[in-house]
This record gives C-alpha cells, structure tokens and sequence, in this order.
C-alpha cells in the first residue's frame, strides 16, 4: 500500500466518524426535541381528562332548561359552551403545575426552534396552556404566531378557535366574530368538521348577543346541513327554538321544538324540546296547551329522572296564571324531595325579573336575595340586581329626607345632597332602560342643583343625552345651549360649547364680575350693604366657584371692620369653614374662627389689612366658575335684615319664621 492509498484510507476514516458523530447529534436532538413535544402532548391530555372527570363527579350533565329573561353571565355576551370549553379559577388552581410545565417546555423547545421540527406544536400548545390559566392575551400572542408563522400547520384550525374564544372572553366581539368567520374557512380547508361546528355555536351566541336572532340561527341551520349525524342534527335543530326563544319570538320558537323530532333525538335532547316547547308556550300566553306538555313529559318513563324540572315549569305556570310576584312557599319546599334544588332557583330568579319589570322592587328585591345567596347559573346576576336595588334605595332615601321640608331660601348644602342623590336614582333607571323614571330624576337632580353649581351642569347634560338617545335631537341641543351659555367654565358646559361649535374665547366669568364689582362698591365707594347684597349673589348663585368663598370671606370683613358687627361676621367665617374648608380664605379664618367660637366673648379680629388680599384669585378651585341663571321672578333675599343684630341667637330664630313646616309639593 502505497502513501497516496493511506491518506486515502484516513480521509475515509474521518469523514465516516465525523457522519456517524453528527448523526447519534441529531438522533440525540430528534429525541430530546420529540420527548419534550410528548410530554407536553401527554401532561395537556392529562389535565383534560381530570377536569372531564372530576365536572362529571362534581355534577352529573343534567337537561338544559332555559327560562324568560335568559340573561344570564352579563348584558352582552353569554354563552354557555365557551364557559365549559375554559376552566373555572378552581381548575387552574388545581391544575397550575401542570399548565405551567407545558409552558416551559414548550419555551425550552423553542429556544432551539432552528434545529427543530415540532416548533408550531410547542406554539399551540402554549397557546392551549395560556388559555386554561384564563390568560387571554397571552394565549391569543400565541396563537397569532402559530397562524402568521406557519400557515401549513396542522394546528391552524385550533390556533383560530383558540384566537376567537380569546378574543370573545375579552369582551371584543366585533374581532371574535371576523375570527370566527376566518376560523370557518380554515376548518373547511383542513376538513375538521369538529372545528366548524364549534365557530357555527360561537357565532350563534355572538349574533345573539349582538340582537341579530336571524344572523344567530344561519350557522345552525349550516350545522344541520353538513352533519350526517340525526342525533346531532336534532342538538342543532334545538338550538334553533332556543335562540328563536330567546329573542322573544315565541311562535318560532314553538315551530322549531316541534321540529326536532324529525330527526333522531337522544332523551336528553328530546326531553329539552318538549320541557322549552312547555316554556315558550307559557311565555306566550298559551297556558292550557303548556299544561298539556307538561303532563306528556310526565307520563313519559324515561323522563323519571327529571321529573323535578317539570314540577319547577308547572309551579312557574301557576305563577304567571295568577299573575304572582313570588312563588309558592310550600309547593318550593315540597320540591326538595325530587332533587330540583337549582332548578326552583331558575324560577324564583325569573320571579325576581318579572316584579322588577313591573317596578316592585321590594319583591323583587326579596326574590334576588334568595338566588343570589345561591349556587345557582343565576347568582351573579341576581346578586348585581340586589346591589343596584339598594344603591336605588340609599340615594333615593338620602334625597327625600333632603327635600323633605322645602325652605326659603333652600340651604346650598341640603341642595348639593338631594342633586347627588337624585342623579344617582336616574344611574339606576337609566342602567336598566326605564326612560320615564330616567328623565323624572335627571330633572330632580337639576331641580334641586344649586344655581351654577357643576352638579346642576352634570344633570343638565346627562338629561341632553338622555334626549339624544331616545331620538328627540332638538330638545337635546336645546338643553346643550342652555348649558353652554349659563353654565360657566366647567367640564360640562365646556363640552357642551364645543359640541355646539362654540369658539374657545366666548365664556365670560360673571361670579368674577360680580365679584370685582362688590370689592369696588365695599373698597372706593363705601356701599357695604350694596356690596353685601352683591357678594350674596355670588356665594349663592355661583356656589361652585372659587369666588363664592371669597365672597363670605369678604362679607365677614365688611361686618367686623367697617359694621363693627361682631358676631355677624363670625357668622360668615364660619360659613366659609363650613362649606369651602380646603379654600385659603378658610384656612386662614380657622384659628382666628376656633378661638371665638370658644371664648365667644372675644373679638374676632383679623389683620389689619385681611387676612389675605381680597382681589386674591390663585389656586385651584375643586369646581371652576359658572355664570348666572337669571329669573323674572322677585330675588328673595337669603340673608335677614335681623342678623346685623349683635344677638345672633335671636336673628336666626327669626329667620327660621319663614320655613315651610311641610313637605314640598311642586
């Protein structure tokens, strides 16, 4: 063997070590990259299979049963099927380590993606994670990955479930429902029909909610179309007369129940038909052919098992024949015994809605309480019509009682509780659409409002809106022009001004107009009792504003240095403290103020000059200026002649002469 023949030999040796060296590497990669992606595939089969196993020990599937006012989870989407395909908190917690462990291998595979073949696995499977730890965003950030990096994948289908059902736990439902249309088109391309028909039930609940009952009732009726299945065809045709029944369309409703039999219905589903055919008919008004459905679904024996679900529709029946606010308390404990404990809840909930929609409100109250103390599908929304009934009563309380004796002139402060109150009574009606009650407290809020106050500008704009969106245009700008003109500088009339095209320069500050003219009239003129009267005008008609506390401050000055009037003057000190406690003026008043109040023999004596500059308008006031709201009819004077009386005892006792001993009737 010659040297050329040696070298030879060598390079083969080399090379076929180096291929068996970087082939036992990429066996070994192979493995490691495939082990990670199976134990990820077997811990997400895993958890899956427990949250299956252990929701059918916790609560065996019982038939569906879907009542008036079906409002359940929220005012604008619900939908049953994507609360099931998620887990409940408990879940997660139950199940975090695991969740968690698919998370970081998935990351611990992508940190190599460049070397290996299960990259978009790892992405949907982190994706999946995310979406059972109820991280909506982080899932979603996945699954947009998966869909723009890898278009081919085999996962794309459930990459755009997943997507949507993000999209639709945060609440975006425009996006969800393109999602769910892009996520029908992929499904027919990979030919997952199991993908498709969970878009058509997504979709339903989206168009439902949306109010579009035919839009919800097309991906049903595509359903049926592309099944083979009667069993599951019937499950479609069911859902047809529930969402027909939901929308209040109860003769469609009843058309389609009967439908259903057309087909191959299992008892649960058949049992569902005829239970909700029973409900739409007593929703309609036909109560002896509900009556009738309820005794055929009695009769029938494989339906002993949830004979209490008809017990609780016939008891419901009773109640709207006799047109009852509660259901009967004997006939409910009676009930016990045949196991519809969370059933009977459905209709005392339904109870509940029915006396509030007619506006007795302590049934209605009565009927929550029940539901929401509850383990029932109905809790939540029971327990947000209990608070919202006694915010109700709270705020309309507090307002009567501020209103209850009408005064002459009606205190500033009993004015700024009853407008609060009361704006808050119309928060109420105008959260569940009652338009009459809406308007009626908007008005009282504005009634009582102190004039130029930002309580009143709030009131005078929520009632333009309320007229906007109940279609009369006209009166809304009306109010907005009102509003713009004597309203001020605060947010309301501000936004008024700019909705009505108003230039930024038109307000015009009377409370500092008034203002300045009472500090000439008391300063260069020596007018106190003018400059009095006019300072009164500003603390009273422009009560939000940084003047009116300037205004006391100077009321309390001209009587204690040039009237000589004492006691007035801590009169006026003490209101400022009273009712502007964080404006300067008080500040400085207050100890000056606190050792009259104790020693009330002292003189109340300021600087020589005031305490603060009079023509002093720094700082930030809690409510800006407002403008006057003038009136043709006769100023009545809040203030008493009698309170320039060094006995400040005996002009209050006069001045309370003048009150109303009754309820004020308008």
């Amino acid at each position: 063997m010659n040297r050329t023949d040696t070298r030879l030999i060598l390079i083969l040796i080399i090379v076929a070590g180096s291929t068996f060296l970087f082939s036992c590497q990429g066996f070994r990669n192979f493995t490691t990259y495939y082990n990670r992606f199976w134990n990820m595939e077997r811990i997400m089969a895993e958890v899956e299979d427990e949250v299956e196993y252990f929701r059918a020990q916790k609560e065996p599937p019982k038939p569906r049963y879907v009542i008036p006012f079906d409002d359940v989870g929220g005012e604008k989407f619900f939908s049953d099927y994507l609360n099931k395909r998620t887990l409940d908190p408990e879940e997660v917690r139950a199940n975090k380590i695991k969740l968690d462990s698919i998370i970081l291998k998935g990351s611990l595979l992508l940190s190599h993606q460049e070397k290996s073949d299960y990259v978009d696995d790892a992405v949907f499977y982190i994706a999946k994670a995310y979406f059972y730890e109820r991280e909506w965003f982080q899932s979603q950030e996945k699954a947009i990955e998966l869909i723009e990096n890898f278009p081919e994948s085999k996962w794309q289908p459930e990459a755009h479930l997943i997507y949507a059902m993000d999209l639709l736990k945060q609440g975006e439902l425009a996006e969800a429902e393109d999602m769910l249309s892009k996520t029908v088109d992929v499904a027919f391309k990979f030919k997952r029909a199991d993908i498709l028909t969970e878009a058509f039930r997504l979709n339903a609940d989206v168009q439902l909610a949306q109010g579009e009952p035919e839009q919800a009732i097309k991906p049903y009726e595509r359903a049926i179309l592309l099944s083979d299945d009667d069993e599951e065809q019937a499950q479609w045709q069911k859902e047809i007369g529930v969402v027909y029944f939901r929308a209040g369309r109860f003769g469609e409703a009843i058309a389609a129940f009967d439908k259903v039999e057309e087909y191959d219905p299992d008892d649960v589903t058949k049992f569902e038909a005829g239970l909700q055919r029973a409900v739409a008919l007593r929703a309609a008004g036909r109560f002896d052919e509900a009556e009738e459905q309820l005794e055929l679904l009695t009769e029938e024996e494989d339906y002993e098992d949830w004979i209490g679900l008809v017990e609780v529709e016939r008891l419901s029946l009773e109640a709207d024949r006799q047109n009852l606010s509660t259901l009967d308390s004997h006939s409910v404990k009676a009930l016990d015994s045949l196991d519809a404990g969370e059933y009977i809840l459905y209709g005392i909930y339904e109870r509940g809605v029915r006396a509030f929609n007619d506006r007795n409100y302590e049934y209605a109250s009565v009927n929550f309480a029940k539901v929401a103390s509850a383990k029932s599908p109905y809790s939540k929304k029971a327990r947000t019509y209990s608070i919202w009934i006694n915010f109700f009563r709270d705020e309309k309380r507090i307002g009567d009682e501020a209103t209850r004796i009408y005064l002459l002139p009606f205190p500033d402060s009993l004015g700024l509780v009853a407008a609060r109150a009361y704006y808050n009574v119309a928060r109420f009606f105008l959260k569940y659409n009652i338009d009459d009650s809406t308007e009626r407290y908007y008005r009282e809020s504005l009634r009582w409002a102190p004039k130029g106050s930002e309580e009143g500008a709030r009131a005078l704009y929520a009632l333009s809106e309320h007229f906007r969106r109940s279609g009369y245009g006209i009166e809304a700008d009306s109010l907005l022009t009102v509003l713009a003109e004597t309203y001020g500088d605060n947010d309301y009339a501000d936004q008024a001004r700019h909705r009505l095209g108003y230039s930024e320069d038109w307000v015009v500050d009377l409370a500092k107009r008034d203002y300045e003219n009472g500090l000439n009239l008391m300063q260069n003129a020596g007018e106190y009792r003018i400059a009095l009267s006019v300072f009164s005008r500003v603390h009273n008609q422009y009560a939000g504003s940084q003047y009116a506390a300037m205004s006391l401050y100077a009321s309390g000055l001209i009587f204690e240095k040039f009237l000589n009037n004492l006691d007035s003057a801590l009169y006026y000190y003490s209101l400022l403290i009273e009712r502007y406690p964080e404006s300067e003026q008080a500040k400085a008043m207050r100890p000056a103020v606190e050792v009259a109040v104790a020693e009330r023999g002292s003189d109340v004596t300021a600087i020589e000059d005031g305490l603060i500059p009079l023509d002093e308008t720094e700082g930030d006031p809690e409510i800006t200026p407002t403008t006057d709201t003038t009136s043709s009819e006769p100023e009545i004077k809040w203030y008493d002649d009698a309170l320039y009386e060094p006995r400040p005892e005996l002009a209050m006792k006069r001045r309370g002469k003048r009150t109303i001993d009754e309820e004020y009737k308008p």
